[in-house]
């Protein structure tokens, strides 16, 4: 029965598309009435926000586009070139069933040589519809409707959001999924009608099945309803009897098994061999806050700081609401960070919580005095400072080699022979692909094992060069920009100069100053997996660094599906 339902996955999809289109219908009515309840003005923002983010995602240099990684998959099912069948050899979450044979549907309808564009027009109303859910969400937490707006527009200008709705892989899909599911999560929590819990249910399974590591949504929400919203918040007497939650149970009890049978056995994808890969994994990553960017500075903290205190101090609230939140953020983060690759699009699950965060400071811009001033400056600061972001990831989206070269500091040096750097003296980091068949390089996840790492710099006495390339810098859909962010935040680094090698890749060239994972030269060469395969004569490898032809990367560049099902709790 799994193998006949994993054959033919596009009825699986289909009906859990159905299913999920039931629930939200038979929400319909309560849906609608919770949206009377706001004031008209407010209501009209608010769409009016959702319509401005998805012109935003629209406005990016969409000619300078090119399917890349797991787009090409998608991109090929679109225009008919591949079967978008698991029976035609699709790896389990390397793409989703659902989004595979959406994209197929759309393609027969606009036609299949239409390009990219009409994709990337689902992806950016898909955003524009999240951001319309976010900011009503906001407004039902708090209460409040301006607070709604506000979250509409945080949200609006994220950069990394916005990125995503001009892209047509598997993110901005599943983030409105999320929010949704938010949505509805809350106002059954106040109405107490079970078919908005039912609806949401639907929604969070929705969300799973085009993005499985954001299945860590559910214990997040769970810890802001159970944890947050009591009753002086207003929760319904309903949600504490057994009728309101026996058919949303039923309803995931039933999804999962098709989840599993439409996506394929992810249980096959091996991954860490036991919890102290995956704790070293957080060590390495949970304090790495520019994955938040550009909500890492400290200004953009005061925000959300100032907007946690806003709401904390209602009376109907208290220090449950604030808590809940943190908690959101914490137990997202570090369970992402479990992922050997967690980068920024993964972190725009947690980040849910730090814009919701961040909006309740609109309560205050309606008062009198001192606390109306400090709401309006560190909003104006974030706004500003998000807007800086999107000019920037505007520019830098799918950007040239001649931007890359005129814009990097790094080219201001010496031109390097490349000869010098192929000599085999240094070790490279790098994702090219022939210094990888030479032999030569490894990729940064060679180097997040410390044991590898110190390695590769006893091995090369010291002489460890990360080549920081056009991939790195851009914003693209296959660019490790997080990749690159990483191994700053892990190492010290100085400029030596620049380099063209002979496949016309150009590289700034930064050298390691000091030892990797700070273990001296004299401490004692840490264990590692990948010493054991030297010693047995295996080959040289990296846990997770194919060739950057390789479409199955998280920022992009190396199995991210798979890895997302290794590491995902």
């Amino acid at each position: 029965m799994i193998g006949w339902l994993h054959a033919h996955d596009g009825h699986v999809a289909l009906a859990q598309v159905l299913v999920w289109l039931l629930c939200v219908a038979a929400a319909g009515p309560s849906l609608l009435a919770a949206w009377r309840d706001l004031p008209v003005g407010h209501r009209r923002a608010i769409a009016g926000v959702g319509l401005a983010a998805a012109v935003i995602s629209l406005a990016f240099p969409l000619g300078r586009f090119d399917p890349l990684g797991h787009e090409a998959d998608y991109y090929e099912c679109f225009t008919g070139r591949q079967s978008p069948s698991n029976a035609h050899g699709y790896k389990a979450y390397v793409s989703y069933p659902i989004l595979r044979w959406g994209y197929w549907v759309i393609g027969r309808i606009v036609g299949q040589d239409s390009g990219p564009v009409p994709l990337m027009a689902v992806n950016a109303i898909a955003r524009g519809i999240g951001v319309f859910a976010f900011g009503w969400l906001a407004a039902a937490l708090a209460r409040r409707s301006e607070v709604g707006v506000a979250a509409g527009v945080l949200l609006a200008l994220h950069p990394i959001h916005a990125f995503w709705g001009a892209a047509f892989f598997h993110v901005a899909i599943p983030w409105t999924g999320m929010a949704v599911c938010l949505l509805l999560s809350v106002l059954a929590w106040r109405t107490g009608e079970m078919c908005l819990l039912l609806a949401a249910a639907a929604s969070g399974c929705m969300v799973v099945s085009v993005r499985v590591e954001w299945g860590l949504l559910a214990p997040c929400l769970a810890l802001l309803l159970f944890g947050g919203l009591g009753a002086r918040w207003g929760r319904h007497a309903r949600v504490r009897t057994p009728g309101f939650w026996i058919a949303p149970l039923a309803l995931v009890a039933l999804w999962v098994p098709s989840l599993l049978a439409s996506g394929g056995a992810i249980t096959e994808q091996g991954g860490y061999h036991d919890a102290s890969g995956y704790l070293a994994s957080i060590g390495r990553q949970g304090l790495w806050v520019a994955v938040f960017a550009p909500w890492h500075w400290p200004w953009m903290g005061a925000l959300v700081a100032f907007g946690l205190h806003r709401w904390g101090s209602d009376p109907d609230v208290g220090w449950r609401g604030p808590a809940s939140l943190i908690g959101f953020v914490l137990l997202g983060h570090i369970g992402l960070a479990t992922f050997n690759d967690y980068g920024y699009r993964h972190a725009l699950l947690p980040t849910i919580a730090v814009l919701l965060g961040a909006s309740f400071a609109a309560s205050a811009l309606l008062e009198e005095g001192r606390t109306r001033a400090v709401a309006a400056v560190l909003g104006g600061t974030a706004v500003l400072t998000s807007l800086v972001g999107l000019a920037d990831a505007w520019t830098r989206y799918y950007a040239s080699e001649e931007a890359f070269m005129e814009r990097v500091p790094g080219f201001q040096g010496a031109e390097l022979p490349a000869a010098k750097l192929e000599d085999g003296t240094c070790y490279l980091v790098t994702d090219n692909e022939r210094l990888w068949s030479m032999g030569l390089s490894g990729s940064h996840f060679n180097l997040m094992d410390p044991g590898e790492a110190v390695w590769h710099w006893r091995e090369h006495d010291g002489c460890v060069l990360w080549l920081l390339d056009r991939s790195q810098w851009r914003w693209d859909s296959l660019g490790p920009r997080d990749r690159a962010d990483k191994l700053r935040y892990w190492f010290s680094w100085e400029p030596r100069g620049w380099v063209t090698f002979q496949d016309r890749m150009t590289a700034v060239v930064f050298r390691m100053t000091e030892p990797p994972w700070g273990i001296a030269d004299d401490m004692p060469l840490p264990e590692s997996e990948f010493l054991l395969h030297r010693e047995g004569g295996e080959e040289e490898e990296s846990e997770g660094a194919p060739p950057i032809d390789e479409p199955d990367a998280p920022e992009e560049v190396g199995g991210e599906e798979e890895r997302a099902v290794e590491s995902a709790p």
